[in-house]
């Protein structure tokens, strides 16, 4: 059955209008409903909790997700803390009511600290504190993991993979660390990828599975921030698919 509405999560969309999932929509000829998600680099979580609700009230019966950016020409070569991390990519999933051996959505959260919306974003080009976006960023990714084990019913320490955005290794370490997780269980390919905006978080999953380090009835959450402050987490017990 193809997808009854797409959705896709980018900040880089090649024109105002139409929607970056019209045109998806278009090139693989699909019909119903397409719109954007703007949630920065959480915008791959945000576009899944988003489709997780169109299904929940029956609005679609399978959903297209895709995260997609491209930053590479969107960055100044001048500025240091922002020239050499970021790049282009995309990465999409399909969600579906019922039963069958795919992962399982157990719990979503979304969130955001509106008060932080001015160190980080993306006009001419992007633009970041670098400092005081390490400082709340990982304590939001923290919070965010935390709050989506506790929806779920799961101690953080039980997580089996955690699928972070790739904002840089530095603060994937430290994460880790304030979860008591350890590092061999958070996906960081930041340094063949570059941050990818709303594409890292599938990405680092499908490099993940490529890996063999995703098997059936693990748990795993995914997890974002970006610029607003938002930030997102969704956990999953993985399918016996792989």
């Amino acid at each position: 059955t193809p997808p009854d509405l797409v959705i896709a999560a980018t900040i880089t969309a090649p024109e105002a209008t139409p929607a970056l999932a019209s045109r998806v929509q278009q090139r693989l000829g699909l019909a119903g409903p397409a719109f954007d998600v703007s949630a920065a680099c959480a915008g791959f979580v945000y576009g899944l909790a988003t489709a997780r609700a169109h299904l929940l009230a029956g609005d679609a019966t399978r959903v297209l997700v895709v995260g997609a950016d491209a930053l590479s020409g969107r960055v100044d070569a001048a500025d240091r803390d922002t020239a050499i991390l970021f790049g282009d990519a995309a990465g999409a999933a399909v969600l579906a009511l019922g039963e069958g051996p795919g992962p399982v959505v157990e719990a979503v959260v979304l969130a955001g600290d509106a008060r932080h919306a001015d160190i980080l974003g993306l006009g001419a080009h992007v633009y970041m504190e670098g400092r005081q976006v390490y400082r709340l960023a990982a304590r939001y990714l923290e919070d965010a993991v935390r709050q989506v084990c506790a929806r779920a019913g799961w101690a953080p320490e039980s997580v089996a993979l955690l699928v972070p955005h790739q904002a840089n290794r530095r603060l994937l370490e430290a994460v880790a660390r304030r979860l008591e997780l350890p590092f061999e269980r958070v996906v960081c390919d930041i340094e063949d990828v570059g941050n990818t905006s709303a594409a890292s978080v599938p990405v680092a999953l499908a490099h993940a599975r490529a890996a063999g380090r995703l098997a059936g009835g693990q748990r795993v959450v995914l997890v974002g921030l970006g610029a607003g402050l938002v930030h997102a987490a969704l956990a999953l017990t993985w399918g016996g698919t792989d």
